[in-house]
């Protein structure tokens, strides 16, 4: 069962031994305990992870975990763990899933720790913009609820861009495409836009 209410109940819950408290998790804004044959699970901070990234599970609950299991807590979309590595199943929306942690009991396994985590879709003004030459200081169309991105140019001689900021920095007419990263290495998000940069006004 889910137990979702305030630390005092909780509290009160406890001093009749129908549950047991713990003070470090209620501190930390944390009141929801979830049951698995009477095994007390241990809920995690909740994260979100921009950008449609892939999520390396075992950073987040250590390395004694081989097996997990992903619920769907926004209406039906969910995610997947293959390798350790959990990813969104779908590229539409920005949603969250509940990822369940497994220990062995005997011959079973239980849950043991859980967190919710949030896939969130960054929004794109457009996939292509055009910008003068004349024009520096332009950002790349972006708008995304959290999360700082990543920017490289892959044509550096026509427009430049800054990494941290997504300011362009034209150099010459011609085409190039920006790469916005969430993330860090293979298991980043990453979007593109194609800029053109046209010849200075006048």
């Amino acid at each position: 069962m889910y137990y979702s209410g305030s630390p005092e109940e909780w509290a009160s819950l406890a001093s009749t031994g129908i549950a047991s408290y713990n003070e470090g998790f209620t501190k930390a804004g944390l009141h929801t305990y979830f049951y698995s044959r009477g095994r007390k699970t241990v809920p995690l901070a909740g994260m979100g992870f921009p950008g449609r990234q892939k999520i390396a599970l075992k950073p987040i609950f250590g390395k004694a975990y081989k097996k997990y299991s992903v619920t769907s807590l926004s209406a039906g979309r969910s995610g997947k763990v293959k390798n350790g590595i959990l990813s969104a199943n779908d590229k539409s929306y920005s949603y969250k899933v509940r990822v369940l942690a497994y220990v062995r009991s005997g011959k079973k396994w239980i849950v043991d720790k859980y967190v919710d985590i949030t896939f969130d879709k960054p929004y794109f003004v457009s996939s292509k913009l055009e910008i003068g030459k004349d024009e520096t200081g332009k950002k790349v169309p972006i708008i995304y609820s959290y999360g700082t991105p990543s920017y490289k140019s892959s044509n550096p001689k026509v427009v430049k861009v800054n990494s941290q900021t997504g300011e362009l920095i034209p150099v010459k007419p011609g085409t190039a495409t920006i790469t916005v990263s969430f993330g860090k290495g293979k298991n980043a998000g990453k979007y593109t836009i194609k800029v053109t940069v046209t010849p200075a006004n006048g």
